[in-house]
């Protein structure tokens, strides 16, 4: 009860906070609104955002993957998207391309591009399928953080 409270203070923070931040205005002047299970949300456990140029706002959480166009939520999970093998989204990265880099706990890792996902796992020669967290850097290469330590890919 007290976790699920905190979380949509926490994100109606996030999500007013932000805009705040970005003027002189008060935040008196804004509305502010919480997105719980009726409204769309597998879970109230959300663990992760990440915004893509597109302007969604993706949210991860222990019931998988939503997208956010400012007003509705589509829901990825392991019942609507093959890639999913496990729902719990524990990070997400947006690449220097735009990909989108999906942390999962249990499923190891998924790529979003072009509006096609595509998983990795142990049997892709990541260390482990429990991913902590990922990052791309200036060169290009993809960092992950999972149970088993740091692995670094050259190109995915």
């Amino acid at each position: 009860m007290v976790r699920a409270f905190l979380t949509r203070i926490w994100i109606s923070s996030l999500l007013l906070g932000v805009s705040a931040l970005a003027s002189d205005t008060s935040l008196a002047t804004y509305v502010g609104r919480t997105w719980q299970m009726q409204d769309g949300l597998p879970e109230q456990t959300v663990q992760a955002f990440a915004q893509t140029k597109d302007r969604y706002l993706w949210i991860g959480t222990t019931g998988g993957l939503l997208r956010f166009d400012g007003a509705h939520l589509v829901l990825y999970d392991r019942d609507n998207t093959p890639a999913f093998t496990e729902n719990n989204v524990f990070n997400l990265t947006v690449g220097n391309d735009d990909t989108l880099w999906i942390a999962t706990e249990g499923g190891g890792l998924i790529r979003y591009k072009d509006d096609v996902f595509r998983s990795y796992s142990a049997k892709d020669g990541l260390l482990n399928d429990f991913v902590r967290a990922v990052y791309q850097d200036r060169k290009g290469s993809i960092w992950i953080g999972t149970d088993n330590g740091l692995f670094r890919s050259l190109k995915i």
